[in-house]
């Protein structure tokens, strides 16, 4: 979808802009959660509280 709006993009920006946003929640939404299990899962690093 991207790559189909490359020669539109000067006289109508937001065919890209919308994408992108889709793109990058959806890249979002998988990495935080998965570094959240891997802070609660991995052994090798302990959080002490002063």
């Amino acid at each position: 979808m991207l790559n189909e709006g490359k020669r539109y993009i000067r006289s109508v920006p937001y065919i890209k802009i919308f994408p992108g946003l889709a793109l990058m929640l959806i890249i979002l939404a998988f990495n935080y959660p998965g570094d959240e299990l891997r802070d609660l899962l991995d052994p090798r690093e302990t959080k002490y509280i002063d």
